[in-house]
């Protein structure tokens, strides 16, 4: 049997439910946050995405960058 977050036993259905429902609340949060850029230039959607990135990036915590995007790839190609 699956848990919820307050660990009460879920169904099968129910849990298909709550995934679909939280998938659509976590949706609807990034849209909203990103609906409040102020930014209107050409590159808006290379804004909003870098936006996204830095904030996901960013500790709750801290506000502090948490790590570098391009801190585990290689090089090269390959390497």
């Amino acid at each position: 049997m699956i848990e919820n977050a307050e660990n009460e036993a879920i169904g099968d259905e129910s849990f298909s439910q709550a995934l679909t429902e939280s998938l659509f609340t976590t949706i609807h949060y990034w849209k909203d946050w990103v609906s409040r850029s102020t930014y209107s230039g050409r590159w808006m959607e290379v804004v909003n995405r870098s936006a996204l990135v830095l904030k996901l990036l960013t500790s709750c915590q801290y506000g502090s960058i948490i790590a570098a995007p391009t801190f585990g790839l290689p090089e090269t190609i390959g390497g």
